[in-house]
């Protein structure tokens, strides 16, 4: 995401194009952090000062992130981030998990040195959090951990749609992603043990595994298991109900410890 810059710091000649983009990235990366939390405002006006900007550009990019599903328009309250029904979210895993296991073989394929590099680093900044988290035993500082590794994981998957060379694919990850991972906005002050944690990282680095090793197969497993993990979103009992429905054959473990090997 693009970093804000203040007004000093902008080069004149940007366009306005360039200036909603700067908009839509620092609100969508503000939301993904959980530093608006759904049902919150977005003060159009408070932002635009923020990052240096005029009006015109943040309500544009307030607008396309309302068109894609983050924020909704409510009478006497404006633009605020939407809550995301556990209908839809339960939707929206069963699509990632018919999409992004094939995101991943494509990765697998078509990945250069430099994407696999970001997708270590997504990895390696996921591992920095959850240290973190098993240091932490301060409530508030644990759950500003628990939003920083839900943000962590996002960059992650991001990183390998971005990966495949696949516009039309990315985009479309991208819009599953956004509800899935605002969800856990909502829920990152719940009791999710550490265990839960290193499991998530073990199923992540198998997915990097697979991609250094350039194995579709492989890649497209080990990301199957990885969104079957998806307990930090979903209660666990819907989300078994939901993935015996999408996902009716067990996942090989061997199948994880060959490509961890």
């Amino acid at each position: 995401m693009i970093t804000a810059q203040t007004k000093t710091e902008m080069p004149r000649e940007r366009s306005e194009i360039t200036f909603k983009k700067m908009a839509y990235d620092y609100i969508y990366t503000e939301i993904a952090k959980g530093h608006y939390a759904p049902g919150e405002r977005i003060a159009a006006k408070s932002i635009a000062d923020k990052i240096g900007v005029s009006l015109a550009p943040v309500r544009e990019a307030i607008m396309d992130l309302a068109n894609s599903g983050l924020i909704e328009y409510r009478p006497h309250a404006g633009a605020v981030v939407r809550n995301i029904s556990k209908r839809e979210l339960v939707q929206h895993l069963k699509l990632r998990i018919l999409v992004e296991p094939f995101a991943a073989g494509e990765a697998a394929k078509y990945a250069t040195n430099q994407d696999l590099v970001n997708i270590e680093k997504a990895y390696e900044y996921m591992q920095h959090i959850a240290d973190k988290i098993e240091q932490t035993s301060d409530p508030k500082e644990l759950q500003e951990n628990f939003m920083r590794f839900n943000h962590a994981d996002m960059c992650f998957h991001l990183e390998v749609l971005k990966s495949t060379k696949n516009k039309a694919l990315f985009r479309f990850g991208q819009l599953l992603m956004d509800s899935f991972y605002l969800s856990g906005i909502t829920n990152a002050s719940r009791n999710i043990s550490f265990e839960s944690y290193t499991e998530s990282l073990e199923s992540h680095f198998a997915i990097l595994r697979a991609l250094l090793k350039h194995a579709p197969q492989l890649a497209e497993e080990a990301m199957r298991y990885s969104l079957s993990l998806g307990q930090f979103n979903i209660p666990e009992a819907d989300l078994e109900k939901e993935l015996k429905e999408v996902n009716p054959h067990s996942i090989d473990n061997e199948i994880i410890h060959d490509i961890l090997a």
